[in-house]
């Protein structure tokens, strides 16, 4: 009868530890899961935030360089006479 108690508890502690080490295992997987994930995210986010630099420079260096045109031009005008007060 002893036998039998003794053999039963060994069975549900070894089908605890094998239920822990399952839980366990999945939760690493899962852990791996997320940071791949993160990981990617990152590389994502640094690509984005560099086009939207590159874009503010290109938009920056557009304004410039019309500013830089008409004042050119206007300075052209000028000095050709052409311009009107």
């Amino acid at each position: 009868m002893i036998f039998y108690l003794i053999l039963g508890f060994s069975g549900l502690v070894l089908l605890g530890g094998c239920v822990a080490y399952y839980k366990i295992r999945k939760a690493g997987q899962e852990i791996d899961r997320l940071f791949k994930e993160n990981h990617e995210l990152q590389n994502q986010k640094a690509v984005a935030e560099t086009q939207v630099k590159h874009f503010e420079t290109r938009k920056k260096n557009e304004e410039n360089s019309r500013n830089t045109d008409r004042t050119a031009l206007l300075d052209r005008l000028q000095q050709q006479g052409d311009l009107r007060d």
